[in-house]
């Protein structure tokens, strides 16, 4: 708490050893925090930098307490929004180096769960985030990951990979199947990048049959939803 109390007050970045010295916390001890906060997804790298900021899951915190205090913030009025119209979970993530991290998952029983990372080629908002890179930078990105893969399935081909890019590019949205639960997948857009985080994405998570089957409708929805509940508030 004093941590995102400390953020709260200086609204900007912070680095490891800033955070120390102001709460009084060795350096060792601040860091093993400061890491323990990123992996349940609370804090990420600012982009480029050696530094840390709140993710919006921080935002999200108190939502369950109702009482008309926390549940009108526009993302809280787009999630319900999405599952209202869709009936589908939605799900969150932030870009994590080369990781898709899960800052939401409103509904998803058997899907991806907050914190969890996933490898940016093996998600549907892994793709989208990718899909934001230049080639050159996404080819960087997916050799590095087959590098570390713990086994064959998990190793994507680059040249089937950037084809695939270039295609959520044109379309403007991601599908892909769930690798962890059989029948189940995800369709995602980019969503609003809050200044000074890295690139984030949303989408829906549910039975890949319907998902795909109504791919090019929800991929729509999902523009005309954050249009609406972000991107028309912010600039207003």
């Amino acid at each position: 708490m004093r941590v995102l109390e400390f953020f709260d007050a200086i609204r900007r970045p912070a680095a490891c050893g800033e955070i120390a010295a102001a709460l009084g916390f060795p350096q060792s001890s601040a860091s093993m925090l400061l890491r323990s906060m990123e992996v349940m997804g609370y804090l990420t790298h600012a982009p480029g930098k050696r530094s840390y900021v709140p993710t919006m899951r921080v935002g999200l915190l108190g939502t369950w307490s109702d009482a008309g205090l926390f549940r009108d913030g526009p993302i809280q009025r787009l999630v319900r929004d999405l599952t209202d119209r869709t009936g589908h979970a939605v799900v969150l993530a932030a870009r994590c180096g080369t990781q898709a991290r899960y800052i939401l998952a409103e509904g998803c029983d058997a899907g991806p769960n907050i914190g969890q990372c996933r490898p940016l080629t093996l998600s549907a908002s892994g793709h989208t985030m990718l899909s934001g890179c230049s080639d050159t930078e996404a080819e960087r990105v997916i050799r590095r990951l087959n590098a570390e893969a713990p086994g064959p399935d998990a190793v994507v081909p680059p040249v089937e990979m950037l084809r695939a890019l270039r295609g959520i590019r044109q379309r403007r949205f991601a599908l892909a199947r769930d690798r962890d639960a059989a029948g189940f997948g995800e369709i995602a857009i980019p969503f609003a990048q809050p200044a000074g985080q890295p690139p984030h994405a949303i989408g829906l998570w549910g039975e890949f049959a319907k998902l795909s089957a109504e791919a090019g409708s929800l991929g729509a929805l999902l523009r005309e939803a954050i249009g609406r509940h972000i991107t028309d508030r912010a600039s207003a």
